[in-house]
């Protein structure tokens, strides 16, 4: 009797450390409040980096968008538990004048999320 409690109180306390693994509770957004790209030659581009915050103890895979003229080396990144990972955004302008738009966290471990949003901006 003694044997089956033990194995059953092992095996809860190593399913209850093991959710906090999974990625359940991933807190992730943007650092900083907006990225603004300085004038860029028309055929030439312009790479800024912001960081990809995970406030939560699982690691995660995040799937980032943002619309043309701006564009990412890297749609898909992974960002460990408590830490952040630097994502470069590159501006590659078609027409002149100013430009805008959103780099949005669109999906955390394969699920899709209506997650945070960072502004941009290039003049």
């Amino acid at each position: 009797m003694r044997r089956l409690f033990f194995t059953l109180l092992v095996i809860t306390v190593l399913g209850c450390r093991l959710s906090d693994v999974e990625g359940v509770n991933a807190e992730v957004s943007f650092s900083g409040p907006g990225l603004i790209f300085e004038p860029t030659y028309l055929g030439g581009e312009r790479p800024l980096n912001v960081a990809v915050e995970n406030r939560g103890r699982a690691s995660v895979d995040v799937t980032l968008e943002v619309e043309a003229p701006f564009s990412l080396p890297e749609s898909v990144i992974h960002v460990a538990g408590g830490s952040s990972t630097p994502v470069a955004v590159i501006f590659r302008p078609t027409v002149e004048g100013p430009a805008q738009a959103s780099l949005r966290i669109s999906n955390i471990d394969g699920v899709a999320r209506e997650g945070a949003k960072q502004p941009i901006m290039a003049t």
